[in-house]
């Protein structure tokens, strides 16, 4: 079963490198070119930032510009479009994205693309929120924003992930900056955080209500029927599916990153205050940083023993089985690991011969070596517990990975991760 999984995936990033040889068409491209990727990215930025001032407002002014300056280099528009460019393309299905292609190059398919990217890029602070106002009590434009509510939804749940995660990852890193007695466990945090999703839900639903409504409101009837007919569609629903996932992705990377970064910065902050009131106010700043320190969703690990730091993401599979997938951050060329296994809870799982499979990248992130787990000795995965609620894991991964260029022994530090189904 595993060969199978592992065969696949290089076969889609061997794929990839054909797509990319092609780049000068803009094939493997232009469905995010013409759907406003670029501009979508523009505008989600300073919306998702928004729901972190009240934080960004409490820290001390060192810290603070350590965020500004650090928020501002890791959410550079282009890059995250590049990353999002990525991610599509490890994933592309040439046949379906043709398909997709024809219809977004049809004169209804231009028309309604045109019409979303100038609401991307023209629509004031106002508009997009009037019309979100106006949905709840317009008949009309409630009756023909009904054909959008599951890409509303969807929609609604892809942003108010990133702004959970990031949320708890922040706190977690500025919980350390407060005296012992007003510091917040990681499962009060959690809880915290998680009584955000209901209000960013309903305020991600209106505001994605208020796009379309704004974007198509002079669009004709007959026009939007067609839309909501492709959206509905098979190849419509891939599509859609697929750009929300790489742009969501390139947010979490990009939030990763940013944290890792920041606590980086704010640990150098504390070893070397700036001034005598910076020092004043981390006098009792908290000692135990180790347990505090696991950030979700973000892996610190060895590789031959020297560091690596990566994103981890966790994908349930049709088998049961789950998949954890995890992409450095901090080294060039980039490496990805994928590792399936059996999760039934608290335990420990052997790594098996060709269940995990170790890539390194070149600059197109195609494959340039791989390495396969081996029968024995092949490490394992240890996880030490399990949130059923969140659907989260914590454990550690010890692998060995053998290429016609060696062995590669991965090993890491405890994490956390939750498991997207």
């Amino acid at each position: 079963m595993m060969i199978h999984t592992s065969l696949r995936t290089l076969l889609l990033l061997f794929f990839c490198s054909l797509c990319c040889a092609t780049a000068a068409d803009g094939t493997t491209e232009e469905a995010l070119i013409l759907t406003g990727v670029k501009e979508e990215i523009a505008q989600t930025t300073p919306e998702l930032f928004r729901h972190f001032l009240p934080l960004r407002q409490d820290l001390q002014p060192a810290f603070a510009r350590a965020y500004d300056s650090l928020a501002a280099a890791m959410f550079q528009p282009d890059e995250l479009y590049s990353s999002a460019l990525s991610l599509w393309t490890t994933r592309y299905d040439s046949s379906r994205t043709q398909r997709v292609l024809a219809w977004l190059r049809s004169g209804v398919g231009k028309a309604i693309t045109d019409r979303e990217k100038a609401a991307y890029t023209k629509a004031s602070d106002n508009d997009i929120p009037a019309y979100a106002k106006k949905a709840d009590s317009d008949k009309k434009l409630k009756k023909r924003l009904a054909a959008f509510e599951k890409t509303v939804d969807n929609t609604a749940h892809s942003k108010a992930e990133v702004v959970v995660v990031m949320s708890r990852q922040l706190i977690q890193i500025a919980n350390a900056l407060h005296s012992d007695d007003q510091i917040l466990t990681n499962d009060q945090i959690g809880d915290m955080t998680e009584r955000m999703r209901p209000d960013l839900l309903h305020y991600y639903r209106g505001l994605s209500r208020g796009f379309y409504g704004y974007a198509l409101r002079s669009t004709p009837e007959k026009q939007v029927a067609e839309y909501t007919q492709f959206l509905a569609s098979e190849d419509g629903q891939w599509f859609q599916n697929e750009r929300r996932f790489a742009i969501a992705q390139a947010y979490h990377m990009a939030g990763a990153q940013f944290v890792i970064s920041l606590k980086s910065a704010f640990d150098a902050i504390v070893e070397q205050p700036e001034d005598s009131t910076t020092a004043a106010y981390l006098n009792n700043i908290l000692k135990k940083r180790t347990e505090n320190s696991r950030v979700l969703g973000v892996v610190e690990a060895t590789a031959n023993g020297k560091d690596w730091v990566g994103y981890l993401n966790a994908e349930t599979n049709s088998d049961s089985t789950v998949t954890l997938l995890a992409l450095n951050t901090d080294r060039e060329p980039q490496e990805q690991i994928e590792i399936t296994f059996p999760f039934t809870g608290v335990a420990t799982y052997p790594i098996a011969k060709e269940q995990g499979v170790y890539f390194r990248l070149g600059k197109d992130r195609t494959p340039i070596e791989v390495y396969y787990s081996v029968a024995k000795p092949s490490g394992s995965i240890v996880v030490t517990g399990y949130d059923e609620l969140q659907h989260a894991i914590e454990g550690t991964i010890n692998a060995s990975f053998v290429g016609e260029s060696g062995t590669i022994a991965f090993k890491t530090k405890p994490f956390i991760v939750r498991i997207r189904r």
